[in-house]
């Protein structure tokens, strides 16, 4: 499987939008996958943007579409990858990383925020 099947498998978005998500987009999806036998079992996906507030730009990136095997979920694969991209943006000198979970569950709460970089610091905070 490669990273568009299991993106279309997991958001079940359809085709169309899979490839508009990955290729057709303003601000480019980067993609970071764990490969397993040559098929894509979880990946992390980030958008660089650039944050103006009082006149400072702040490097960011937004973490989106984390999607894992179904067989392969909740066995740590997607929170050692998750954690490999927060040490590459911290060492990209992003100043913050922001993670929005999609879902119903999750529908009007803010589920992670994370915060890399700010002042040599790496913390992470959640609110539910």
């Amino acid at each position: 499987m490669n990273k568009y099947e299991l993106y279309n498998l997991v958001f079940n978005d359809g085709e169309e939008f899979t490839d508009f998500y990955f290729n057709k987009r303003r601000n480019k999806v980067i993609s970071f996958e764990k490969i397993v036998d040559g098929s894509t079992i979880a990946i992390v996906n980030i958008v660089n943007l650039n944050l103006k507030c009082n006149n400072i730009i702040y490097k960011t990136a937004l973490i989106t579409g984390l999607c894992t095997a179904p067989e392969k979920r909740k066995l740590g694969i997607m929170q050692d990858l998750l954690n490999e991209v927060l040490e590459k943006l911290k060492a990209d000198n992003n100043t913050i990383a922001a993670v929005v979970l999609n879902g119903e569950r999750y529908k009007g709460k803010i589920i992670a925020d994370y915060i890399v970089g700010v002042d040599g610091g790496y913390d992470k905070t959640s609110y539910c």
